[in-house]
């Protein structure tokens, strides 16, 4: 849909940013994978799930992982960095009160939490990171 497209320029042209080409290439097709995986096994629908939310969710688990680091660099509240997820979910309770909803939310959650997930593996510095954590312990 258009507003699928919208979501993915504006989020794309954001983690792109701060990410190589591999990474957010493998964080869009994986959290669209993981979005299909989550809506598998969580749920006997026998609707098929097509479309690019899953994927365009997963850009906003990098985008939430972005802030997320972003924020404890300056000390500010990293909950701060979950804000847009939990915008969009909430307007998608509203939506489903008025509206029939369906059931895919749930890849598109698990878009968000693959791509989140992911970026622990791919972001820039974050193999650094970890290896330097294990070593303090």
């Amino acid at each position: 849909s258009v507003f699928a497209m919208v979501r993915l320029l504006a989020l794309g042209k954001m983690v792109a940013g701060s990410m190589v080409q591999v990474a957010f290439a493998s964080i869009f097709v994986l959290s669209g994978v993981g979005g299909a995986l989550a809506y598998a096994l969580l749920l006997n629908d026998p609707m098929w799930l097509a479309g690019a939310y899953p994927n365009v969710y997963g850009l906003i688990g990098a985008y939430s992982f972005v802030m997320w680091r972003a924020l404890a660099g300056t000390g500010a509240v990293q909950a701060r960095a979950f804000s847009l997820i939990g915008v969009l979910m909430a307007l998608q309770l509203i939506w489903g009160m008025f509206f029939e909803a369906g059931t895919l939310w749930v890849a598109e959650l698990g878009g968000f939490f693959c791509g989140f997930g992911l970026c622990f593996l791919l972001a820039p510095g974050e193999w650094a990171r970890m290896r330097d954590g294990l070593r303090r312990r």
